[in-house]
């Protein structure tokens, strides 16, 4: 059974939100298998994305409106943690990624936005490890939260900003 349709605005963990344009059967060396066949929504650099019908893990529905508005008056109060050691923060930023969860890649933006403030502030530029993760963090997060609220992508930013306070 399939647990997305044609049309349906899915979350991809690393792709960020994508479409299901189509679920079709295919054989790639191991037999006919169904898929869901995704283009992702706001990265036109990406063609599609096929992943298995039966283990479509990677994939989950997009938050809705409430919980989007929830977890952005929750932002400012999220944790942020800050290891010292940047190996083990990589390692640690990484794996509240690969979580999917919503409230984890903002602990993690918030985290390096105020990191990227206090940094500034001694006229030091943030390592380039965090930028980037900050960067693809902020994407998902983005991504997701314009679906949600049926925004503008640009508008994300500047809507967190006024709601989150």
């Amino acid at each position: 059974m399939n647990k997305f349709a044609i049309g349906d605005c899915v979350v991809h963990r690393h792709e960020g939100v994508c479409k299901v344009v189509k679920i079709e059967n295919a054989d790639f060396g191991d037999g006919k298998t169904k898929y869901y066949v995704l283009k992702p929504y706001f990265n036109t650099q990406c063609s599609t994305i096929r992943i298995p019908v039966e283990k479509a893990t990677q994939i989950r529905p997009h938050i809705s409106k409430r919980n989007a508005q929830l977890l952005i008056k929750k932002i400012r109060r999220s944790k942020t943690v800050w290891i010292n050691d940047n190996r083990k923060r990589k390692t640690y930023f990484e794996n509240m990624i690969v979580s999917g969860d919503l409230t984890a890649l903002a602990s993690v933006a918030h985290t390096v936005y105020m990191k990227r403030n206090e940094f500034a502030k001694m006229k030091k530029s943030l390592p380039l490890t965090d930028q980037n993760l900050a960067t693809f963090c902020e994407r998902l997060l983005n991504e997701e939260l314009a679906i949600a609220l049926g925004i503008k992508l640009e508008d994300v930013p500047t809507y967190i900003e006024k709601h989150s306070k």
